[in-house]
């Protein structure tokens, strides 16, 4: 079973958890660049700054957003590879 992180609490996330828990895999939080979703939570589960994923620990990050390559390379410049998403 895999630690997973949801990066982007809207609606292709919301679409997203069912089919990860349906796999077995455990969602630990949302991730967002939003201010107005970081700190809240979505689904019943916390909403994140990017910049916390550092000190989370998972296993992978899955995007949940049409345009992913700012997103990974915004995570990459956090210290998140490319290996974890």
């Amino acid at each position: 079973m895999s630690r997973i992180v949801i990066f982007g609490a809207g609606t292709d996330g919301r679409l997203l958890l069912p089919k990860l828990r349906q796999h077995d895999h455990e969602v630990l939080a949302f991730a967002d660049n939003s201010p107005l979703r970081q700190g809240t939570c979505f689904e019943g589960l916390p909403v994140l700054a990017p910049d916390r994923l550092s000190a989370m620990d998972f296993d992978v990050i899955h995007l949940a957003l049409p345009a992913s390559a700012p997103v990974a390379q915004q995570l990459a410049t956090l210290g998140i590879g490319q290996e974890r998403l």
